[in-house]
């Protein structure tokens, strides 16, 4: 039991109050307050594990992808090295076929040309005829070959371009005049439409004469014998944005099969073929 006492003065009388209660009922609020605070600290306590569980956990798991990222970034910077050295030794590989696939056709080109010009004795129009086809095939994979090379020189970047300010009837006369003896013996009609005589333009001509070559040499292959035609124009072109610049726009025609509408989406995908059974037959670029 809990007793207090307590003296009371009532007038000039003293008075004792005595207070008996249950030690329980006396302490019950002291008693609720440090439950309360037990309770309190038990459950910061356990908070504060668990936090600190978790955080140990997250330290060492970032630690882990740390390690992991370090390493896996080691290992990708290895691989980019590996393909860059892979890279080289394609280009080189590739120049060194080239080189070695283009020696053999040289003799080949080269005497074949002095016996067409008849430098080295007079031909019959047959043995011409032949001579010239002889002359064609190999020239083609040659200019096949080169196509090869630059098409891997595109992908690596390293195409050198050699820009200068051209004539465009001379540039384009030239790649008519490398076709003009196939087209005749095919019977083909070969023309240039220039928009003016004078037109200049700054391009690397050993470039575009490749492209002209190779859409013209096309041509020749898909038109028909004896009907066939090919123009080829070049017009002065303006993008409309600028008007202060000025381009050259190429244009080959022919009277050939031409292109269905569907397959024209992929003309520019690489080594694509319009229909493979027909180019077969003819031959393709």
């Amino acid at each position: 039991m809990f007793i207090t006492y307590k003296s009371i003065r009532a007038s000039t009388n003293y008075w004792a109050a005595i207070i008996i209660q249950p030690h329980s009922d006396a302490f019950f609020a002291v008693n609720t307050i440090r439950n309360q605070s037990t309770m309190t600290v038990v459950l910061v306590s356990i908070v504060s594990s668990i936090s600190g569980y978790f955080l140990f956990r997250s330290f060492k798991s970032n630690s882990t992808l740390t390690t992991r990222l370090g390493v896996l970034n080691e290992n990708l910077k290895k691989q980019a090295a590996q393909l860059r050295q892979l890279d080289r030794e394609k280009e080189e590989f590739s120049a060194m076929i080239t080189h070695e696939l283009k020696t053999p056709l040289v003799p080949v080109i080269g005497y074949s040309e002095l016996l067409l010009d008849g430098t080295l004795g007079n031909l019959t129009e047959k043995q011409k005829q032949k001579l010239h086809i002889i002359h064609e095939s190999a020239s083609s994979l040659s200019r096949l070959i080169s196509d090869l090379l630059d098409a891997r020189k595109l992908e690596l970047g390293k195409m050198k371009l050699l820009v200068a300010n051209t004539a465009v009837k001379e540039m384009v006369e030239q790649c008519l005049e490398a076709i003009r003896l196939s087209a005749q013996l095919k019977g083909v009609t070969l023309s240039f439409s220039p928009s003016d005589n004078d037109l200049m333009v700054e391009v690397d001509s050993k470039r575009i004469q490749q492209v002209l070559n190779n859409l013209l040499t096309n041509a020749l292959k898909f038109v028909s014998p004896q009907t066939g035609e090919i123009e080829v124009v070049a017009a002065r072109y303006s993008d409309g944005v600028d008007t202060s610049r000025h381009f050259v726009l190429f244009t080959v025609k022919d009277n050939g099969i031409g292109i269905p509408k569907e397959k024209q989406k992929n003309l520019f995908k690489k080594f694509y073929q319009a229909d493979t059974s027909l180019t077969r037959n003819v031959g393709g670029t």
